[in-house]
């Protein structure tokens, strides 16, 4: 059963999942075919948790995490209203209908 939810950046296993699942994209040609550096890994969880307008929202299969999407909170003055910056989308080693993805983002306020 898939599960989705807000990532908590200050609880262990959601910040082991959000750097695990970032970092296999980053290593995708998709995310750049780079790894994600050891400082990046390390800070990551504690610099999105020092800003509010950031959240990330995962998604599990059972325990293993499967789906990740980070975003960033903006706002558009041609609309005047919030808007969300979907910064990375990525889906480790799952096989995923194309709208299991947009399912992951719009269960993002629970």
């Amino acid at each position: 059963m898939i599960d989705i939810f807000l990532a908590d950046y200050r609880n262990p296993a959601h910040a082991a999942a959000l750097v695990g699942l970032l970092d296999a994209y980053a290593n995708d040609p998709a995310g750049g075919g780079t790894p994600l550096t050891a400082d990046v890994k390390q800070g990551l969880p504690t610099a999105l948790a020092a800003r509010p307008q950031a959240y990330s929202v995962l998604a599990f299969d059972d325990d293993a995490p499967v789906g990740l999407v980070n975003c960033i909170e903006g706002f558009s003055t041609f609309a005047c209203r919030p808007l969300v910056n979907v910064h990375d989308e990525g889906f480790a080693g799952y096989q995923l209908d194309p709208a299991f993805g947009a399912a992951v983002f719009l269960q993002k306020k629970l």
